[in-house]
C-alpha cells in the first residue's frame, strides 16, 4: 500500500467523533463581473494618456460611495448590518473573492506590492482591505460605506467586489449561523447552556438509578444502554489497535487483521489480488511487457485498497459516535421519565444547579429570538447600491 502516513492525520482525532463541517462556496457569477469590470478598466486611458482635471486627484485616494439602505426598522436593523460590514468576516471573503480575480486584485493591491513600498515584507492583506473601506452613519435607516483605491479604477474594483460578497454573506444566513456576530456570539452561548443542561441530566439520572422508586421502564432502558455500552467498549478497543499499529510506525497491512477494516467493503478480495500480483512480481521469468503490466495494477491495486482502508477507518469512527449519540438519548429519556418529585427528593446540587441553568436558557432564548425577528426584517428589506457623489 502507498502513502499509509495520510491514515495517520485521521487516527489522530479517534478521540472526537463529531465533527462540523463548513463548505465556503464563491458564486461564480461574481468572479465572472469582477474579471469583466478589471478587463475593462485595465484597457481604459491613463491620467497621464488623457489628462483632465482629475489630474489634482492623482496624489490622493478615491473613492466609490455605497449605500445601504432598509426599507424600515429602528437604529438596532441597522446595526446588524454595521455589524456584519465592521466583522473579520467580510475582508476574509473579499480576499477570497479577489484571489479569484488576479487582474482585480492587482489592481487593487498595487500600492502595496513589494516594489511600491521597497520592502521584504508585504502588509495583511486583509488588514489592507478593511483599510480600505469605511462606514459613515447616514441616518437611522441608512449607513453609508466608502470603498478607497489608489485610483478610481481600483475603487470601483473594490466597490464591485464588496457589493457581491456582502449579498452572499447575506444569502448564506439563517438561524444556526447568523450573520451579524452579536447574534452568532448569542447562539453560540444558547448551545453551550443547551450542552449544559443536557450533561446534568445525564448525570442526575446515572446518580438515582439505584432509587428503589425507579420505574420498570427505565430498568428495561438501563439494560439497552449497557449493550450499547459494550458495543462501544469493543469499537473503541478496534479504534486503539489501529492508533497503536499507526504510532508504532509497523507493517500497516496489520490493520487488515482487525475484523471491522478487514470486513469493510471489499478490502479483503483487493488485499487478496495485491498479494498475487506481488508474488507475480516477484517472479524472474516475466517479460519486460508482463512486468511493466504488473506494476501497473500493483499501483492501481495499492490505491484502491487505501483508500478503502480510510473508509473503513471513518466507518469505524461513524458507527461509534453514532452509538454514543443513541447512548445520551436513552440518558436523556430516562431523565424525562424521573417525576419531578423524584427530583425534588434528590439531595444532589445538581437539582438546582439545572433549575438556574434552565432559567438561563429560557431568558437567553428569549432575547436571542426577539433578536432574530429584527434581524429577519432587516435583511429582507434593505438595498444596497453605488451613490453619485
Amino acid at each position: 500500500m502507498q502513502t499509509w502516513h495520510c491514515i495517520a492525520l485521521i487516527i489522530l482525532s479517534i478521540g472526537i467523533y463529531l465533527y462540523a463541517t463548513y463548505v465556503k462556496q464563491v458564486d461564480h457569477s461574481t468572479q465572472i463581473s469582477l474579471n469583466h469590470l478589471a478587463e475593462e478598466i485595465s484597457t481604459e486611458p491613463s491620467a497621464e494618456e488623457n489628462p483632465t482635471s482629475d489630474d489634482k486627484q492623482d496624489s490622493v485616494w478615491a473613492e466609490v460611495e455605497i449605500m445601504l439602505q432598509i426599507a424600515s426598522g429602528n437604529e438596532d436593523s441597522l446595526n446588524f448590518h454595521v455589524e456584519i460590514i465592521d466583522s473579520k468576516v467580510l475582508p476574509q471573503q473579499l480576499g477570497e473573492e479577489l484571489e479569484k480575480s488576479p487582474l482585480a486584485s492587482s489592481i487593487i493591491f498595487a500600492p502595496f506590492s513589494k516594489d511600491s513600498i521597497h520592502n521584504d515584507l508585504l502588509p495583511n492583506q486583509l488588514d489592507i482591505l478593511a483599510s480600505l473601506i469605511s462606514l459613515n452613519p447616514s441616518s437611522t435607516n441608512s449607513v453609508s460605506i466608502v470603498c478607497k483605491g489608489h485610483s478610481m479604477q481600483a475603487a470601483k474594483i473594490l466597490a464591485d467586489a464588496f457589493m457581491s460578497v456582502y449579498k452572499q454573506i447575506i444569502s448564506k444566513d439563517h438561524s444556526e449561523n447568523p450573520a451579524p456576530p452579536s447574534l452568532s456570539l448569542m447562539y453560540k452561548e444558547l448551545v453551550e447552556i443547551e450542552e449544559q443542561i443536557k450533561e446534568l441530566k445525564i448525570s442526575l439520572q446515572e446518580e438515582m438509578k439505584n432509587s428503589p422508586s425507579e420505574s420498570i421502564e427505565n430498568m428495561a432502558i438501563r439494560s439497552e444502554i449497557m449493550q450499547l455500552d459494550e458495543e462501544i467498549k469493543q469499537k473503541r478497543h478496534f479504534l486503539i489497535q489501529i492508533e497503536k499499529i499507526l504510532s508504532s510506525q509497523k507493517n500497516p497491512m496489520e490493520l487488515l487483521d482487525i475484523p471491522p477494516i478487514r470486513d469493510f467493503g471489499k478490502i479483503a478480495p483487493t488485499a487478496s489480488i495485491l498479494t498475487q500480483l506481488k508474488e507475480m512480481l516477484s517472479k524472474t521469468d516475466l517479460n519486460d511487457f508482463t512486468r511493466e503490466e504488473v506494476i501497473k495494477n500493483i499501483e492501481a491495486n495499492s490505491q484502491s485498497l487505501e483508500q478503502q482502508v480510510l473508509a473503513a477507518v471513518e466507518s469505524l469512527k461513524g458507527e461509534t459516535s453514532s452509538l454514543l449519540e443513541d447512548k445520551k438519548a436513552l440518558q436523556q429519556t430516562i431523565y424525562s421519565n424521573i417525576s419531578n418529585s423524584e427530583l425534588a427528593l434528590a439531595k444532589s446540587p445538581k437539582v438546582l444547579s439545572l433549575q438556574n441553568l434552565k432559567e438561563i436558557h429560557a431568558q437567553k432564548k428569549r432575547e436571542y429570538e426577539d433578536d432574530q425577528l429584527i434581524w429577519i426584517s432587516s435583511k429582507s428589506s434593505y438595498s444596497l447600491y453605488l451613490t453619485a457623489r
